[in-house]
């Protein structure tokens, strides 16, 4: 029904004997785990030393694992039939899973027959050599696993004091469905109390520990400090979901939006010396609105032009339908648009104020400005625009049921 573990009794597993009589000394088999019964509790917690049909009690005795509940355990004679049992029913369960591996490695290799049938079927139809196909396909397989940004990780193991416990904790992270954001790793997951192999698989995996209803020794505490392993503990599953929800929500990368902090206008040109024989330009210009800031901003000065819109096509679908070779002025004819012309886009190299070096202006000031390009030539009346980069924090899409 239920297992946990206690600090000088070890594994612990509530069961209710189904038939027969289970007393202390007898070794059971469940899963793929085996025990001989060391203790024998009834559910007031009075010692037993036997328990007959529908008695639920308490026992010790289990080795290296527990059983999961629903578990069926039989009683078998000695120690050795029950290691027996287990290692059967382990060699049971490694074939099942080198089955389900190689039938797993056999569709990837349908998958990629057929796409080779294909690439090459399109080769023949092309003349092209066969002997490429493979080539291609592989190439494609590496360009796409290059490009393919890998998410965010973060790696979790969890300790629990009891098993219901750890099983309602384990249906709230099995639905969790943000993946394509932050890959949440289950390394482990246990009931009892946390162990130094623990700790060194969190270290190497570099894993985060919960632990609930279940708190470390301080030895462990501080051997975890050592090993820069991160240890949580809780009492209240909504603190441990809505922590593991901010761990996960931090490590979204955050994405920057470009905002519109200030405009001007040009009023005119100025060419200064700069000192190596030649004229850098100087934008003085008017802040027409917010505030230009010198520094981790991005200015961008831009003109009005005209344009001319060519008309050609529509003066010779023109002539076509009357049957007449096209004129020259119809060929010629163009209509003038306005377009906007970007001059500039990146930082500025100085800002000044009345031959004053500043790191801002508001409304109304006139500064001069300079970049780094000293190619770039002004005219009155071209427009400025001055944008900062705004790191924005991403919400992890992910709502646990019941949360």
């Amino acid at each position: 029904m239920n297992y946990f573990s206690l600090l000088g009794l070890g594994n612990l597993c509530t069961l209710i004997v189904n038939r027969g009589t289970l007393r202390r000394g007898s070794f059971l088999v469940s899963g793929l785990c085996w025990c001989r019964v060391r203790t024998m509790n009834d559910e007031f917690g009075t010692s037993v030393d036997s328990a007959g049909p529908s008695m639920p009690v308490q026992i010790s005795g289990w080795r290296d694992l527990l059983p999961p509940p629903g578990e069926l355990a039989l009683e078998v004679q000695t120690q050795q039939m029950a290691e027996r049992a287990v290692a059967i029913r382990m060699d049971k369960k490694n074939e099942t899973e080198s089955l389900r591996a190689m039938e797993a490695v056999e569709e990837k290799r349908s998958e990629f027959r057929e796409r080779y049938e294909t690439a090459r079927k399109e080769k023949i139809a092309k003349g092209q050599l066969e002997l490429s196909v493979s080539y291609q396909i592989n190439d494609e397989l590496r360009k796409d696993q290059k490009t393919r940004a890998k998410p965010p990780r973060l790696s979790l193991i969890l300790k629990c004091d009891v098993e219901g416990t750890l099983q309602a904790i384990k249906t709230v992270l099995d639905s969790y469905n943000a993946n394509d954001q932050v890959q949440l790793d289950i390394v482990s997951t246990g009931v009892g109390s946390l162990n130094e192999s623990e700790l060194e698989l969190a270290a190497e995996t570099k894993a985060h520990i919960f632990c609930f209803n279940n708190n470390a020794s301080q030895r462990l505490s501080m051997m975890a400090k050592d090993l820069k392993v991160p240890l949580h503990q809780f009492n209240v599953i909504y603190s441990l979901v809505a922590h593991l929800k901010a761990l996960l929500t931090e490590r979204i990368p955050a994405v920057t939006e470009r905002r519109l902090v200030a405009e001007g206008t040009v009023l005119a040109e100025y060419r200064i010396p700069d000192g190596l024989q030649k004229k850098q330009p100087v934008a003085g210009l008017r802040v027409d609105w917010g505030k230009m800031e010198r520094d981790n901003t991005i200015w961008r000065f831009t003109r009005q032009k005209k344009m001319v819109k060519e008309r050609e096509e529509n003066a010779k679908s023109a002539a076509n339908l009357r049957g007449q070779k096209q004129s020259e002025e119809e060929a010629g004819a163009k209509e003038p648009e306005l377009v906007t012309v970007t001059l500039y886009e990146g930082k500025i190299q100085s800002m000044q104020r009345e031959k004053l070096a500043v790191t801002s202006a508001s409304v109304e000031m006139n500064i001069g400005v300079t970049v780094e390009d000293k190619n770039i030539r002004y005219k009155e009346d071209d427009h400025v625009e001055v944008f900062e980069d705004v790191q924005l924090m991403q919400q992890l899409n992910w709502t646990p049921p019941g949360f």
